[in-house]
């Protein structure tokens, strides 16, 4: 038989009242309340661990590969915009003198008719049935001689003689304005620093700096034009160099990019004909 000190010893499979009280689980610490709970990003990397490796590593490929994807696509974006839209100003703007020239040179040529032969002349092409008869002409004789009515043309107001050369007033204003814009922006904007490889640090706002300048300035040639022999020549050297030179400074100073740089020296060249085309 066991003994009375075994019989204590013995577990009786029943807690301790003092310990399982209410009053002792508000004294005691709560372990439950230490673990942290776990965010939903945690969670879902945790559901991964139920695939195998294989999957998990081909799951992984497919995003990294979509996202190198989704920034080369953009950047290929910008960068054929941007060639797009130069282009098409140095292709198309030559086109669009030309057509606003001969415009403005008929409304010259129909103006200069109307002063000299009269206000009528420029409806002459128009069939005379469908216009309702004039009235009679009489002339006041003077000692046998008709009197002869002396009247001064109006004075042409400056900005038709200047629109009648082309649109490069229109030009010098868009230029302008888009160089106001971009200076204000770059003002503002934090550029990428870079090294070359003899350890310079090259300042990119300087850069940008130089392209706002060149195209300042060119804008303010451009507004002088009209007054030039052969405008139409000056006007695309003068565009073609400000699209190349102080283009291609923009996007290097904004991206870092040297890849249009090869263009920046054809654009200096442009500029200098430009300037040269005023001589003729």
């Amino acid at each position: 038989m066991a003994s009375i000190e075994e019989l204590d010893q013995l577990d009786s499979g029943m807690g301790n009242s003092d310990a399982c009280s209410p009053e002792m689980k508000s004294l005691l610490p709560d372990d439950e309340d230490d673990e942290e709970d776990e965010s939903l990003a945690e969670r879902l990397f945790g559901l991964t661990e139920m695939f195998p490796e294989e999957v998990r590593k081909f799951g992984y490929n497919v995003g990294t590969c979509l996202c190198t994807c989704t920034k080369g696509l953009y950047k290929f974006s910008c960068s054929a915009a941007w060639l797009f839209f130069s282009s098409s100003a140095i292709l198309f703007a030559p086109i669009l003198f030309e057509i606003e020239r001969a415009q403005m040179e008929e409304a010259q040529r129909t103006q200069q008719k109307q002063v000299l032969l009269g206000p009528n002349t420029a409806m002459s092409n128009v069939n005379a049935s469908s216009l309702p008869m004039a009235p009679p002409v009489t002339t006041n004789l003077i000692r046998g001689s008709p009197k002869v009515e002396i009247r001064m043309a109006p004075p042409i107001p400056l900005w038709k003689l200047a629109s009648a050369t082309g649109p490069y007033v229109r030009l010098a204003a868009l230029s302008g304005a888009a160089a106001v814009a971009l200076g204000a922006y770059g003002s503002h904007r934090k550029y990428p620093q870079e090294q070359d490889p003899e350890n310079k640090l090259l300042d990119h706002k300087q850069i940008f700096e130089i392209a706002n300048r060149y195209h300042f300035i060119h804008t303010l040639a451009v507004l002088g034009l009209p007054l030039c022999r052969a405008p139409f020549l000056g006007a695309m050297f003068l565009m073609s160099g400000m699209v190349l030179f102080s283009g291609s400074c923009y996007y290097y100073a904004f991206t870092g990019d040297k890849k249009f740089s090869k263009l920046t020296p054809i654009g200096g060249v442009c500029l200098i004909l430009g300037w040269l085309s005023m001589c003729i």
